[in-house]
């Protein structure tokens, strides 16, 4: 499941309201400035998935099995602070982890909701707006 969260109106906002604007253009454009951020996004989940693993097995040196990384982040609650349109959030929600992300402007938390609930792995939650 992926819930998002807005933190536009918070009591103690340092946010920029142009910057919001402009990063809120950008995310959603999978080939314009961020297109290596997509690009990058299936290195990224392997690489904290593959960290998640290592420190469960040093903590628990019997999870040693294949089946113990594909069920890793079954559960486990991640939160995606500044998560933009979602990409990242959707994909530990996908591997069966309870992802809440969060960004600051409304429209990327609408863009990141609308493209969680077009994919059949993933069931988004209402979004939250705002924070307070």
């Amino acid at each position: 499941m992926v819930t998002t969260q807005n933190a536009q109106n918070t009591s103690n906002n340092s946010a920029n309201l142009d910057e919001i604007a402009h990063f809120s253009k950008l995310s959603s454009d999978e080939r314009g400035e961020f297109v290596f951020l997509h690009k990058m996004n299936p290195v990224r989940v392997r690489f904290i998935r593959e960290n998640l693993l290592e420190v469960a097995q040093c903590e628990s040196p019997e999870l040693d099995s294949p089946s113990v990384g594909a069920e890793l982040l079954r559960g486990l609650d991640v939160l995606d602070v500044g998560c933009g349109g979602g990409l990242l959030s959707e994909s530990p929600a996908r591997l069966g982890a309870n992802t809440t992300g969060i960004d600051a402007s409304e429209a990327n938390i609408a863009i990141a909701t609308l493209h969680a609930s077009a994919d059949p792995q993933i069931s988004p939650a209402s979004p939250s707006s705002p924070l307070s």
